[in-house]
């Protein structure tokens, strides 16, 4: 009987080890902080106001909306982030650019909207950006496991691997908590680039015949929400054109021959940390 009280008290110790050790890495992952101080009906009243300024600037154009959609220039595959605008790319964007925004800005996820700007509203530029600072590229690169099951569907397509996780014995020296820290940015960095550069290559397969027949750019870019480049915050690095990928030949490319040798610097080309740019 005393035997069994024993067995009985190790195994309800281990279970209780089990849960106590679940609860440590729980409380190890990062959770995201709650915005405070804007109640939903502040917000909504916001809506509203935005609306009744902006109806008053187009009063002097009634039924504006009600006539055929014009051609925008410009076809913009971008990520969610709400950080990301379309004032970042083009001064008064309405009627000029049409935006389509996917989780890691993913062509596979949003082939029906895209061919609707391209095909359809015929844009002569489809921009495929990403973003420095994606919290939902970073949680996926570290394989974190508790997003929900929808958004890692969504992330599977991207064509990065979520880093493995580091075992504790290894006879290889440790890295600092700096190291993997900085380890963790440049991959971070290197993933938005590599993810760039895999969906202008299937963007290039679908639409081969409109950029054969030069009815059509694809232009990938990088909006540096954080100044990872060393070029400015929220400044848009344009990476490839049409699969280009060279820094200088993309400078001299014909479609870029308007933009001045200071811009061409500041804005195209995929070197990092530039000590100093003019501005």
């Amino acid at each position: 009987m005393q035997k069994k009280t024993y067995l009985i008290f190790f195994l309800a110790t281990l279970f209780l080890a089990s849960i106590h050790q679940d609860v440590i890495q729980a409380e190890m992952r990062p959770i995201n902080k709650l915005r405070a101080g804007r109640p939903p009906f502040e917000i909504m009243e916001d809506m509203t106001n935005a609306n009744v300024k902006f109806t008053a600037m187009t009063a002097s154009h009634p039924g504006r909306s009600l006539k055929t959609p014009p051609t925008p220039y410009i076809t913009w595959l971008a990520d969610p982030d709400a950080r990301i605008q379309p004032e970042l790319i083009m001064s008064n964007p309405q009627d000029k650019v049409y935006t389509v925004r996917v989780l890691g800005n993913q062509l596979e996820l949003a082939k029906g909207s895209v061919d609707y700007g391209v095909r359809r509203l015929r844009s002569t530029i489809l921009l495929i950006t990403g973003n420095t600072g994606n919290q939902a590229l970073r949680f996926y690169l570290e394989g974190l496991v508790q997003l929900e099951p929808d958004i890692m569907k969504d992330l599977k397509h991207l064509p990065i691997k979520p880093q493995k996780p580091e075992k504790k014995k290894t006879k290889k020296p440790q890295k600092t908590k700096k190291e993997k820290k900085e380890n963790l940015k440049e991959k971070w960095l290197d993933s938005v680039e590599d993810n760039i550069d895999y969906q202008i290559e299937q963007a290039l397969a679908r639409y081969k015949d409109r950029v054969k027949s030069g009815r059509l750019i694809i232009v990938g870019g990088i909006i540096d929400l954080t100044n990872a480049y060393g070029r400015g915050y929220d400044r848009l690095i344009i990476i490839s054109i049409n699969g280009e990928k060279d820094d200088e030949k993309l400078r001299s490319l014909p479609v870029m021959i308007r933009l001045e040798p200071k811009i061409l610097t500041k804005c195209v080309g995929r070197k990092r940390n530039l000590k100093k740019i003019t501005n």
